[in-house]
C-alpha cells in the first residue's frame, strides 16, 4: 500500500480495538456506579414527612463542580480531562459525602429538630467541607444529636420566635414571654383556611411541642423521630372544621392556646406555668442569651 504504511495502519487498527475495549469498560463501570448508587439509595427508607431526595443527583452535582456545561463544543474542552485523578476524586468525594449527610438528616427526620436557620447553617457547612461519611463519624454525630436534643430544641424554639418580623415581635431575647404574634400562619385555599406548612409559626409550634410534650422520642419501629402533638392538633382543627372564616378561633392545649384571625395572623399565648417551665429549661442549657 502506498497511501499509508502498513506499520501505521496496524497501530491505528490495534488502538481502535483498544479504544473500543476501554470505552466498553467505562460504560460497564458507569452502569455499575449508577446501580450501586441506586442500591445505596434504597437502604434508608424515607420518613413520611421527609422531602423527596435521590442519591444519584451526585452525578449531576459532580458535573457542575467540575465546571462542565453544554457550551463545551470539543472533547478536549471537557474540564475533567485536565483535572488530576486525585483532584477529581477529591471533588467527587466532597459531592458524595455532602449528599449522604443530607440524605441521612432528611430521611431520619433529624431536620425536625432544627430551626430554619440551623438547617441553612448545616447545609452551608456541607458546601464548605462536609465531614467524611464514615462509620465512626456518623455514629458519633447521631449519638451527639440524641444526647443534646433538649439544647437543640430550645435553640430551635428561640431562633424560630426571633425570626418573626420585628413588626410583630412580642418576645424579648433574654427569656420566653406569654405572647408572640405571628403573621402568615395560615392562608385560604379553595374557600377554606389551611395552615402554612412552612415558616416561623410552624417551626415555633413544632419546637414548642417537642419541648413541652417531649415529642422527640424514637417511634415504635425505631426508624424515625416522632412528629409533634401540637402541630397535629392545629392541623386537625383546620381539617375537621373546614373553616371559610376565622373569627378569633382558638385551639387550646395544656399550657396555652393559639388564636387565629381572618387575616392569616395568629397569637400564641402561653400561661405563666409554661413560661416558667421554658425559662427553667433554657437556664439548664448553653442556650441562655446574654
Amino acid at each position: 500500500m502506498e497511501l499509508i504504511k502498513q506499520e501505521a495502519l496496524d497501530i491505528l487498527c490495534n488502538k481502535r480495538v483498544l479504544l473500543i475495549s476501554l470505552m466498553a469498560q467505562q460504560i460497564k463501570l458507569l452502569k455499575e456506579s449508577y446501580k450501586l448508587c441506586d442500591e445505596m439509595d434504597k437502604i434508608l427508607p424515607p420518613h413520611p414527612l421527609a422531602l423527596y431526595d435521590y442519591l444519584d443527583i451526585i452525578f449531576i452535582n459532580f458535573k457542575a463542580m467540575t465546571g462542565e456545561s453544554g457550551k463545551q463544543l470539543l472533547p478536549r474542552d471537557v474540564n475533567l480531562l485536565s483535572l488530576g485523578k486525585d483532584k477529581a476524586i477529591e471533588i467527587f468525594t466532597h459531592v458524595l459525602d455532602k449528599a449522604m449527610w443530607q440524605m441521612l438528616f432528611n430521611r431520619l427526620n433529624i431536620y425536625s429538630l432544627m430551626s430554619a436557620k440551623s438547617k441553612v447553617d448545616f447545609n452551608n457547612s456541607l458546601k464548605d467541607k462536609p465531614l467524611p461519611f464514615v462509620i465512626e463519624t456518623v455514629c458519633s454525630t447521631l449519638s451527639n444529636i440524641l444526647e443534646t436534643q433538649d439544647e437543640m430544641l430550645i435553640n430551635s424554639l428561640i431562633e424560630s420566635i426571633l425570626s418573626v418580623s420585628t413588626n410583630y415581635k412580642c418576645n424579648d431575647t433574654f427569656k420566653f414571654t406569654n405572647k408572640v404574634i405571628f403573621n402568615e400562619s395560615c392562608h385560604k385555599l379553595h374557600d377554606h383556611f389551611k395552615l402554612n406548612a412552612e415558616g416561623a409559626f410552624k417551626d415555633t409550634i413544632t419546637f414548642l411541642s417537642k419541648v413541652i410534650f417531649a415529642d422527640k422520642t424514637i417511634t415504635k419501629n425505631d426508624k424515625y423521630l416522632n412528629d409533634t402533638y401540637l402541630w397535629r392538633l392545629m392541623t386537625e382543627y383546620f381539617t375537621d372544621n373546614k373553616l371559610d372564616h376565622l373569627d378569633r378561633d382558638e385551639v387550646t392545649f395544656t399550657g396555652g392556646k393559639v388564636v387565629f384571625f381572618n387575616n392569616g395572623n395568629s397569637h400564641l399565648q402561653l400561661n405563666n406555668e409554661t413560661v416558667s417551665f421554658l425559662n427553667s429549661e433554657l437556664s439548664k442549657t448553653k442556650s441562655l442569651r446574654d
